[in-house]
């Protein structure tokens, strides 16, 4: 198949949001729980805290690795990719 129709707009609308996407990661680690999986959402509350205001919302879970020492000592680092909602802008033109 080809693209040759696709308007010239459209790679570089692709190429803007796959660099927001990539913009705002994070990590946290957490103990360890099974049911979390890829391509879940983290939503972590505003308590009213200066570093609340910047990291409350929703984040999508886009690695996961598991630390297991011992028995009894077993936690999760997570990578997390903010989850917001991008307004497709008015291009001119079209």
């Amino acid at each position: 198949s080809t693209f040759w129709d696709t308007p010239k707009k459209t790679p570089l609308y692709r190429n803007a949001l796959s660099g927001l996407m990539r913009a705002q990661k994070s990590s946290m680690t957490i103990p360890g729980n099974l049911a979390i999986k890829l391509g879940d959402f983290i939503y972590v509350p505003d308590d009213g805290s200066a570093a609340s205001k910047e990291y409350s919302g929703a984040w999508l879970v886009s690695q996961i690795d598991h630390n297991v020492i011992g028995t009894q000592n077993y936690t999760m680092n997570l990578t997390l990719i903010r989850d917001s909602k991008i307004n497709v802008p008015e291009f001119e033109g079209d």
